[in-house]
């Protein structure tokens, strides 16, 4: 059978940028290569990548693209750097990356607070394991984050969003959703359990994760993830940028330090 390559894309700011009028138009990525059938990394692979931005949602129009020829290490991943165009208005519209690889789409991904550290001019770099020891909340109303978080009105509207990361490697999140309507009148409560570590360019693993979830009904369910990573992207001091724990969602959200 022949096998289909799945894509894990991190952003990088802050990594190899280059400056235009104050603002970086080039952004370094780390892309890992896994088999979907079995999850084991794809090592030492000659792999065809075209990463694209598309307008509007993950078919849209494609408002820039760039094609890549490498091989992935031992880990299976490969370094690219994306020449960004300068004129590019990220106040226009929603952007997705989406990922190709040997001609076949991989995945898009909805960029959310990612052109505002671009726009705004205030990346700090990566953060550091003792900068992200403690409790990061979201914020109402902090600039830089999307509508369904703040405006109190759309169904995926969250009434807490936080991360704690201990000393020992430990670390807790909890999300709350409002109701979603269709007769729903119950929060969505989930807390994740795990262990944590930091990469030296700003990619948070997560191991031995546990999610606990109650909501509609107070019906409530377990469920176990092996890992994951992410990138987390340090927009200024006590300032960053973090993903939901979601398989099925892929956002991120200007979270502060407590």
């Amino acid at each position: 059978m022949k096998k289909t390559l799945l894509v894990f894309m991190f952003m990088l700011l802050g990594l190899n940028m280059t400056a235009f009028a104050g603002v970086p138009k080039s952004i370094a990525y780390q892309i890992m290569v896994l088999n979907p059938e079995n999850g084991r990394i794809m090592a030492n692979e000659k792999v065809a990548l075209r990463i694209e931005i598309r307008q509007g949602n993950e078919s849209g129009n494609v408002v820039f693209g760039q094609d890549f020829n490498t091989t992935t290490d031992k880990n299976g991943t490969c370094n690219i750097s994306l020449d960004i165009p300068e004129n590019m208005d990220w106040s226009k519209d929603d952007y997705y990356f989406a990922t190709l690889i040997n001609g076949k789409l991989s995945g898009a991904s909805r960029i959310a607070s990612v052109p505002y550290a671009l726009m705004a001019n205030e990346l700090s770099g990566v953060i550091t394991r003792s900068e992200l020891i403690g409790t990061w909340k979201l914020v109402p109303n902090t600039e830089g984050n999307t509508a369904d978080i703040d405006n109190g009105e759309d169904i995926e509207d969250f009434t807490e969003l936080s991360y704690t990361f201990n000393e020992n490697g430990t670390g807790t999140s909890i999300q709350v959703k409002k109701p979603e309507g269709h007769g729903n009148t119950v929060e969505t409560y989930k807390t994740y359990t795990f262990k944590w570590a930091i990469t030296p360019t700003g990619i948070l693993v997560l191991t031995n994760m546990l999610e606990k979830s109650t909501g509609e009904k107070n019906r409530e369910y377990t469920r176990q993830y092996h890992a994951h990573q992410f990138p987390i992207v340090k927009i200024a001091e006590d300032k960053c940028m973090f993903p939901i724990i979601d398989t099925d969602r892929n956002e991120n959200y200007i979270l502060i330090k407590q």
